[in-house]
């Protein structure tokens, strides 16, 4: 009398001896992928906590601004490096703007082509 619930024994022919070594394989090129996502992601970490510091000193450059148009504080007060850092501010707010209007003469000539 035979059981149905026994198992069978598995026969290790070479296709299955062949299926198990690639299935091993990819299991451990899967694990090295999951090891270099979470590299990739304190490498990340790092380099948000850069762009943080930057956010800071902008808001920093930002607010020492309004003071100087506000007339606050004058611009001797301030010191060279900070001088130094608005500066590249005010160039970076200017080409920015210069660009703004650029894409504002575009919208405008597409819709009204006769001024041009």
């Amino acid at each position: 009398m035979k059981r149905e619930n026994q198992l069978v024994a598995k026969s290790e022919n070479l296709f299955t001896k062949i299926l198990n070594f690639f299935l091993r394989r990819n299991n451990k090129y899967k694990a090295q992928q999951e090891s270099d996502i979470k590299e990739i992601y304190t490498k990340e970490d790092f380099s948000s906590r850069i762009k943080i510091e930057e956010t800071v000193s902008l808001d920093r450059l930002r607010e020492l601004q309004s003071l100087i148009r506000n007339d606050k504080i004058k611009e001797e007060d301030i010191c060279a490096e900070e001088k130094k850092e608005l500066r590249k501010l005010y160039k970076k707010q200017i080409s920015n703007l210069k660009e703004s209007i650029s894409n504002y003469k575009i919208k405008i000539e597409k819709i009204n082509p006769k001024n041009t």
